[in-house]
């Protein structure tokens, strides 16, 4: 009966031998087991040489990573990659690989304006990703509307197509590339420093002088006009040419000499260029302005002056 009993007990330990040899290992017996870094805000994982956060950074983890796990410590896991090991936070490990998030999209219906930084022609893609492949390409201007919005794309339709575009790339309001525009009759405009009235005058634009017009944003519209980058209500705005002849100006030298230059060409080049003299408040037609020259007629003879030397009644 006795050696019944043990050879019983005996058959009862050795299949209890094998099957703890059959189970998984514990926690703490994880090596060479495939994790994957999964941080909250998926940025990097900093792998230190000893568990703690008193230990030295000695790697960062870009999330996704994939990972050889030596051993589970509770709190920090030992971990192992390309060769080097160090400690991880467990709680930035997961079994399964990461799925990238879906980009994040808002509702919109809105029209927008390709504006590129060198003013080159943009990408329509067919997916949200410079890698995609190119629709075509627009010019800085084009109109395009918008059904929804990402962080750093736009679902958008043009010409007939659909497609994406950087975000960065569009804006809301149209930027008009240095066309004419002409100050309005024969009054004087003021010029200010920003698209308010309060803030500091630039210069007076007389009446018909032609400006290069930038942007145009409701009732303000940015120009250039002698030089100088401003701001002049878009109701004094004409697309119009002034006609020939139209303008009166008087000859002026505020030098206190009795005649100015009539040159043939917009430039200080030297005598060969000066075409006559023309006596101080002689009347003359003002035939076209730029940023510091003047073409004018005077008495029949075409040439240009320095704008200083002209007054517009």
């Amino acid at each position: 009966m006795k050696q019944t009993s043990k050879r019983l007990f005996s058959g009862m330990l050795i299949l209890c031998l094998m099957i703890l040899c059959l189970l998984p290992p514990s926690s703490s017996l994880a090596g060479g087991q495939i994790r994957y870094v999964l941080t909250e805000n998926g940025k990097s994982l900093n792998v230190r040489d000893l568990p703690g956060k008193k230990g030295s950074v000695i790697l960062r983890l870009a999330n996704g990573s994939k990972v050889s796990v030596l051993d589970d410590q509770g709190e920090w896991t030992e971990i192992e990659l390309d060769g080097r090991t160090g400690y991880v936070m467990a709680k930035f490990l997961t079994d399964g690989k990461p799925v990238s998030p879906d980009v994040s999209w808002t509702k919109a219906s809105k029209t927008m304006y390709v504006e590129t930084g060198n003013k080159g022609r943009l990408h329509l893609r067919k997916d949200a990703s410079r890698k995609s492949a190119s629709l075509g390409l627009f010019a800085n201007g084009t109109a395009v509307h918008v059904s929804a919005l990402s962080a750093s794309w736009a679902k958008v339709s043009v010409d007939g197509q659909n497609g994406y575009m950087q975000l960065s790339c569009l804006k809301d309001k149209k930027s008009i590339v240095t066309t004419n525009r002409y100050i309005k009759g024969n009054g004087s405009v003021r010029m200010y420093a920003e698209a308010e009235f309060g803030s500091p005058v630039l210069m007076i634009l007389p009446g018909k002088t032609a400006v290069r017009l930038y942007t145009e944003d409701g009732k303000w519209s940015r120009v250039t006009a002698h030089g100088q980058v401003g701001y002049v209500r878009t109701e004094c705005l004409t697309e119009d040419e002034p006609k020939v002849g139209s303008l009166k100006a008087t000859v002026v030298n505020p030098n206190g000499a009795s005649y100015v230059n009539l040159r043939s060409s917009a430039a200080l080049i030297g005598p060969d260029n000066v075409l006559t003299h023309l006596k101080v408040n002689t009347t003359v037609d003002v035939l076209n302005r730029q940023r510091s020259w003047v073409k004018i007629n005077a008495n029949g003879m075409v040439g240009y002056v320095h704008r200083t030397f002209l007054s517009y009644d």
